[in-house]
């Protein structure tokens, strides 16, 4: 989530040497730029942030998980909280972004089975 997210795609494409893969439409969001280096799989991706959106530009690491509805029902029991989702995303996978039980947020993410 960056300020403005051309800007921080090319800092980063300069020092990681990282190059834009697929985009996903996000309707009124914009859109989401994926990236990763060579023939690897996306590392990860970037989108600019709407003017309501409070905070400073920020990373939120994802894990991939295999079913991110099992794994939000056990998240409260070791002390996480939900903060959005799960919701299913564009292309059938799910996500719920989250905070541990210090503080850090952090999200998760399951594949759609209809690969």
């Amino acid at each position: 989530m960056s300020a403005d997210s051309a800007a921080g795609f090319e800092f980063y494409s300069a020092l990681f040497g990282w190059a834009k893969l697929d985009t996903m439409d996000m309707g009124e969001a914009g859109i989401y730029q994926m990236f990763g280096q060579g023939d690897s799989p996306p590392l990860g991706g970037m989108y600019t942030k709407s003017p309501d959106m409070p905070g400073p530009s920020a990373w939120l690491n994802y894990f991939v998980v295999e079913d991110v509805h099992k794994t939000c029902e056990l998240l409260p029991s070791l002390g996480a909280t939900i903060l959005n989702g799960p919701m299913e995303v564009p292309g059938g996978d799910y996500v719920a972004q989250c905070m541990d039980p210090q503080g850090a947020a952090f999200a998760i993410h399951s594949q759609s089975s209809k690969a």
